[in-house]
């Protein structure tokens, strides 16, 4: 007898990241209190004003709320939701409802993804390639998980990559087996 496993929600593979965070702070692995979600703009009304409509999005319903937002403008023509939050938990749910409504709105075509950015350089467990600069945890709308990401110049550390996709994901994560999904992103702004 063959058993299907229940499609998780976009919610449920998002906030996978909340059971690895105690794995992550015991093996010396900094979460960033920032996370950025990458939008293609398109001429639908809610760009033309997207730093209001952000707000609206973030602070509707939750005026306490200490997440701060702003929107930055790449090189390449794309904007970038840039959500701030002490509280990663929050930032999490933020970076989240900014994905939903973003889909419900406009479409989700629009969403690029979301990246969060991590630090190894105390990591005695990961970082086995010495100082790495960038590290970065992409999320993929499209397809629900995460992927790592660690450019360094033009290239990327692709060992490390799969390293990190490995022990991550042993740890709670939804991590993209599929290493043909596993983008990169140029002119993260964190």
């Amino acid at each position: 007898m063959f058993f299907l496993r229940k499609k998780k929600s976009h919610w449920e593979a998002m906030s996978s990241i909340l059971q690895s965070t105690n794995y992550l702070e015991r093996k010396s692995i900094k979460l960033y209190t920032e996370s950025g979600v990458l939008l293609s703009p398109s001429d639908h009304v809610f760009f033309q004003d997207l730093t209001a409509n952000v707000d609206k999005i973030v602070k509707d319903g939750r005026p306490e709320s200490k997440t701060v937002t702003r929107i930055s403008k790449d090189d390449q023509g794309t904007y970038w939701v840039l959500i701030r939050d002490e509280d990663f938990t929050e930032l999490i749910s933020t970076t989240y409802t900014v994905i939903n409504a973003v889909s419900n709105i406009v479409k989700s075509d629009n969403i690029i993804g979301s990246v969060f950015k991590l630090d190894l350089t105390q990591s005695k467990v990961i970082d086995v390639y010495g100082k790495v600069e960038s590290c970065y945890l992409i999320f993929n709308s499209d397809v629900l998980g995460y992927y790592p990401f660690v450019p360094s110049g033009e290239e990327r550390l692709s060992s490390l990559e799969l390293d990190m996709h490995d022990i991550l994901r042993s740890n709670g994560l939804d991590m993209l087996s599929d290493f043909n999904k596993w983008y990169g992103i140029s002119s993260i702004p964190f």
